[in-house]
């Protein structure tokens, strides 16, 4: 055998060697700490994603690839984006459409949601490497909606404003701040209140508590309207 077909083989065997010591040592972190759930599917954070991902090989690197200079694709199906990432010379590429809140297509997307997805494709990328890949077992299966999102699209509303809202709510409840908790559930349509108000057991947003906080919180903020009303 020659030297260069000999050289040519140890790079390749150096090269698989890598391949399984990134896996190995990414597939066994657990990020579980850093796992999300929303409208009924799991997700892993892209910002604790990448600062593991530097924690283990700070020398890697990643890109969104461009297509015309431009960070996504367009199609007659829809918009895709595309991110790579290298760790030690194991370059792996995940390739996204453009979703909403429901995993359905956006025909016309925005900057914000352009950028949302090249995050979600760069923490997908990852997990073709190791990290976090058990997060994504099962996606392929049909997306579930909790009954608070189907609540909300029987009703005919965007069940991602109330899920926006309804975070807000909670936020505000926290805080003990009454008037950002009205302002809130004023500025939502009559459906989006009904959904909204879904009973927590049936996958609601508020728990009994909250509900009560919320009426007292309208009543308050009514009582000083009028007085500052003369009523």
């Amino acid at each position: 055998m020659s030297d260069y077909r000999q050289q040519e083989e140890n790079e390749q065997q150096r090269y698989e060697e890598e391949i399984v010591n990134v896996f190995e040592t990414l597939s066994k972190i657990d990020v579980s700490k850093w796992v999300q759930q929303k409208n009924g599917l799991t997700y892993l954070s892209w910002a604790h994603a990448l600062a593991v991902l530097m924690k283990h090989f700070p020398t890697a690197t990643w890109w969104i690839e461009r297509f015309d200079g431009l960070p996504y694709c367009k199609t007659e199906t829809g918009y895709f984006v595309e991110v790579g990432v290298n760790i030690n010379g194991i370059v792996r590429s995940c390739m996204l459409p453009v979703l909403d809140y429901r995993n359905q297509t956006i025909p016309k997307p925005n900057a914000f949601q352009i950028n949302t997805s090249c995050q979600r494709a760069l923490a997908k990328c990852l997990a073709l490497h190791g990290l976090g890949l058990h997060v994504y077992a099962g996606e392929d299966l049909p997306f579930a909606f909790d009954e608070s999102t189907q609540q909300a699209i029987d009703v005919g509303c965007d069940a991602g404003a109330v899920d926006r809202a309804a975070e807000l709510v909670i936020e505000a409840i926290r805080k003990d701040d009454k008037q950002t908790v009205v302002d809130v559930m004023e500025s939502l349509s009559k459906e989006e209140q009904t959904a909204i108000w879904v009973a927590k057991t049936k996958g609601g947003y508020f728990s009994t508590e909250e509900k009560e906080y919320i009426r007292k919180a309208k009543f308050e903020v009514y009582q000083q309207r009028e007085q500052q009303n003369g009523v």
